[in-house]
């Protein structure tokens, strides 16, 4: 476990002790970038994979062991939507819609986020696990088998619902809440870049969602957060 610090902006007076427990290879990567929007201190408490998993120690922050988990001053809190909301409403309100509109939809895309477009894409990412995985050659045609009928039964029904939805959305407004980045642009990267260029998720097929993203990276805390990341990890912030 290592400790580093980020940038600071706030005022001393009103400046929170921000701990963020960050994981490699996970969304704890998408806190790092939205305490940089914030331009809140922080320490970065990193902990490694073991075996592809979250190591043991992990559950003496949070009962569940998952990450990210991020403690304000002496509370603490886990789940990114959670995490998100609670350090815009108290700590970057500029990174929250004023008009109700564009509110609604803010709150709406945080918990869509975690809630409803990642799980297909987590099932996805363990699909090509399974399919990768090195087994005996007599079972390799039937783990193909179930691998490719869940892909098509299931996960390319979903991602093109998922695409063409968020496609539609991100037409109709340069962000995805409205007028002016959220923190719900941050909390949707993560699955963008994740399945950028992967499967469905091409330029052809999506053309304003592309762009979305590319803005997505192009933001210059977005980028001093991948910079954090690459150094940590040696890959790119997801």
């Amino acid at each position: 476990m290592a400790t580093t610090t980020g940038n600071a902006s706030n005022d001393e007076a009103a400046k929170p002790k921000v701990t963020l427990f960050w994981l490699d290879q996970s969304r704890a990567q998408g806190m790092v970038w939205l305490l940089e929007e914030l331009g809140l201190d922080y320490d970065l408490e990193v902990y490694r994979r073991v075996d592809g998993l979250a190591p043991p120690e992990a559950k003496e922050i949070h009962p569940l062991g998952k990450f990210p988990v991020v403690k304000v001053n002496d509370d603490l809190f886990a789940e990114s939507g959670f995490i998100t909301e609670y350090l815009v409403d108290n700590y970057g309100e500029w990174l929250k819609p004023k008009d109700r509109a564009s509110l609604m939809r803010y709150k709406y895309f945080l918990h869509y986020a975690e809630g409803s477009f990642m799980p297909p894409l987590l099932v996805g990412i363990v699909m090509q696990g399974v399919k990768n995985a090195p087994v005996p050659f007599f079972l390799k045609p039937f783990v193909n088998m179930i691998c490719s009928g869940v892909e098509t039964k299931y996960l390319l029904p979903n991602y093109k619902t998922h695409f063409d939805f968020l496609e539609s959305e991100i037409s109709q407004r340069p962000w995805i809440a409205g007028e002016e980045f959220t923190g719900a642009d941050i909390l949707l990267s993560s699955p963008l870049i994740l399945m950028k260029g992967r499967s469905i998720f091409t330029q052809g097929n999506y053309p304003k969602l592309w762009a979305y993203t590319e803005k997505l990276t192009e933001r210059g805390a977005y980028k001093k957060a991948a910079k954090k990341t690459e150094a940590m990890e040696g890959d790119k912030l997801f």
